[in-house]
């Protein structure tokens, strides 16, 4: 923040603005002293960057400062509108940047547009890295990497300084290591070396990055080398120091040698002494090291530390590691009903964070705590959630979305380095066939390991099945052939952009049908209550990524059998009816009903959308699949609307 503040008083000097004396900027801003220096400024714009940089400071502690600060930008007189829509669009952005990416970056694109009209060439430069950050956040990584792309064009048409296109190169890297690019990231990392560095400080921060990548490649021998040319070097910062030795440690545990890790880890702490973020997740690192070397009496000691620290000052992933630890230690101690607790506060702060392993765990943990107290049926249960299949699924769900943003980034980046057209073409080509034998080839794997596992009473269910991958997928497949087809045909850069889009969303698409054909599939998920809280899961994301108002009534389980033939029919039913409201209906409320009504189950979406005249024809490709699907599953199917006023869908499904 200190940095992009400097930019923006650079930016006056530049044409010729009034600047704050540099002794009335001090590193913290009370509120008296940016009132009165409010009272002091004459020149709107020094009244603006005040507004913005007091809105830094105040608004960490008390976020609402920014919506207070908005409101007084507004109405500002004698300040140009356009000056006051930038600023403020740019404090709304900062406002919304952690509860609501979506609404975040469309503010820093509007902020972006307006800066460049005003010509204040460093701010668009700070409003256009933080949508790119949000955007990755928000794992949106094309178009992050799109917007990193046009920032560095548009600071190279600008030529602003060297320093600040390393810190954007140096940030497009770390978004290469994020989706698995690790080639493309160490060639940018080694660049970023030979353009030579300032200090041992931004050497051993590109080495410690290097490392992780290498580490990420399962390059341990390289990721330690690179380490280790920082170990001796004078004038490193402590707390980079310490995460040097953090890293060295967790190589070391990789590598199953526990006591050097617990030497690395013992060198980290004792180089971190502010209480900080820094200061407790090295102090967590040695508190697991301890453990892991059985010396549970200084676990104890670190754990006593670590207690008394504000949460609030952590980052939640190591508050949820530090309950793992302290769930584990519980568990040593044969203090089971602890260890319990311990786990359901970290699963509730979990349930904050995406499919993160480290609920996997927590699960884990709680369910060994709770087969020690003769809850077995309650153990049970935790223990079939995390089934090995499942396990497998996401897992390689995961690799398959990680290798289709790989290929895509790799062909960004050779764009970069490429100035043949041709070169261009042929790259393309060669991705989109890599993305279709990779789709291929895991459609394959999951049919035979599906087949292999079927029992002879439901070989043709599961033949039925692997039609249906092939329906589902083959015309997606189809598609992205042609859309690559028509990138090596057309001359025309706006509709090849166009088409690698299409294939990148086809991918996606097919990726996602794949998912949840093998979710059908899998035997352990033939119960009731997966396939309600898959259901319960699946809408509240969408609503809530939609900013849609919702009412989710979907019972915990339903009373008798549901077999695999009648788990994919509700869901894909329930997803298309879901979608429908979402997507075509445009719904600003949506209701959604499923329970047991005596010997049937009760599936019903109600919303406040457009709505269709049902006397007219109205089914269309959706319609007829839900249509059909009732019919084969011996559902009745209740469809009511009226235009403008909403529509609502009921199903009804003889239990087995």
């Amino acid at each position: 923040m200190l940095m992009i503040f400097c930019f923006q008083w650079s930016i006056y000097s530049q044409t010729s603005r009034p600047q704050v004396p540099q002794n009335q900027r001090p590193p913290q801003l009370t509120e008296q002293q940016f009132r009165a220096m409010l009272l002091e400024s004459s020149d709107p714009d020094t009244t603006l960057e005040l507004y913005v940089r007091f809105a830094e400071i105040a608004g960490r502690r008390n976020p609402a400062v920014f919506l207070q600060l908005i409101e007084e930008i507004e109405s500002l007189e004698q300040v140009q509108e356009l000056n006051k829509n930038a600023y403020s669009n740019l404090l709304k952005a900062t406002y919304w940047n952690r509860s609501n990416i979506d609404s975040a970056a469309n503010y820093y694109r509007l902020a972006e547009q307006q800066f460049k009209a005003l010509e204040l060439s460093l701010r668009v430069v700070d409003v256009m890295q933080q949508r790119a950050r949000a955007l990755s956040r928000k794992n949106d990584f094309i178009e992050a990497e799109n917007v990193y792309f046009d920032l560095l064009d548009f600071m190279e048409e600008n030529k602003l300084d060297e320093e600040t296109r390393q810190i954007i190169y140096n940030e497009l890297t770390d978004l290469y290591i994020r989706v698995g690019a690790i080639e493309i990231a160490l060639d940018r990392y080694n660049q970023l070396l030979e353009m030579g560095v300032q200090s041992n400080n931004a050497e051993c921060s590109i080495r410690l990055r290097m490392s992780n990548a290498y580490k990420r490649n399962r390059e341990m021998d390289k990721a330690v080398a690179e380490l280790e040319q920082c170990i001796n070097k004078e004038n490193v910062q402590n707390e980079l120091k310490a995460s040097i030795y953090r890293s060295l440690a967790d190589l070391e545990k990789i590598r199953g040698n526990q006591q050097q890790r617990l030497a690395y880890s013992i060198k980290a702490s004792e180089l971190v002494t502010s209480v900080s973020g820094v200061y407790f997740g090295t102090n967590l690192f040695l508190g697991e090291s301890y453990f892991e070397n059985n010396m549970y009496q200084k676990t104890d000691s670190v754990i006593a530390i670590l207690n008394g620290i504000n949460p609030r000052r952590v980052q939640l992933p190591a508050r949820i590691n530090f309950l793992i630890l302290k769930t584990k230690n519980s568990l040593q101690k044969e203090e089971y009903d602890q260890a319990i607790q311990f786990a359901d506060e970290g699963l509730t702060l979990g349930q904050r964070m995406p499919q993160a392993i480290l609920n996997v765990e927590l699960q884990r943990l709680k369910a060994d705590a709770l087969q020690q107290l003769g809850e077995y049926e309650e153990a049970f249960a935790i223990l079939r959630s995390l089934s090995e299949n499942e396990r497998l699924i996401q897992e390689t769900g995961r690799i398959q979305m990680e290798e289709m943003n790989k290929v895509r980034f790799q062909m960004r980046a050779k764009n970069l380095e490429l100035e043949s057209v041709n070169a261009k073409l042929s790259l393309v080509r060669f991705r989109t066939f890599s993305i279709i034998c990779l789709l291929i080839i895991i459609g394959g794997f999951f049919v035979y390991r599906y087949r292999l596992k079927t029992a002879l009473q439901e070989e043709r269910t599961r033949t039925k099945i692997a039609n249906d991958l092939h329906d589902e997928v083959s015309a997606t497949l189809t598609g992205i052939t042609f859309f690559a087809e028509a990138v090596r045909k057309d001359p025309n850069q706006e509709k090849k952009s166009h088409f690698i889009n299409l294939i990148a969303e086809s991918a996606g698409e097919a990726k996602e049908k794949i998912t949840d054909i093998v979710w059908s599939i899998t035997p352990e998920n033939d119960n009731w209550e997966l396939l309600l809280a898959k259901c319960r899961r699946y809408a509240s994301d969408l609503f809530e990524s939609k900013a849609i108002e919702y009412d989710l009534n979907i019972a915990n389980s339903i009373e008798g059998k549901i077999d695999m033939n009648l788990r994919q029919h509700i869901w894909m039913i329930y997803k298309e009816l879901i979608t429908n409201a979402v997507r075509h209906a445009q719904a600003t409320k949506i209701r959604v009903e499923m329970k047991q009504e005596n010997d049937h189950f009760l599936l019903s979406v109600t919303d406040d959308g457009l709505g269709f005249d049902t006397t007219q024809d109205f089914e269309g490709n959706g319609l007829k699949n839900i249509k059909r699907r009732s019919d084969k599953i011996k559902g009745t199917l209740n469809l009511q609307s009226i235009p403008k006023q909403g529509t609502q869908c009921e199903l009804k499904i003889p239990l087995l």
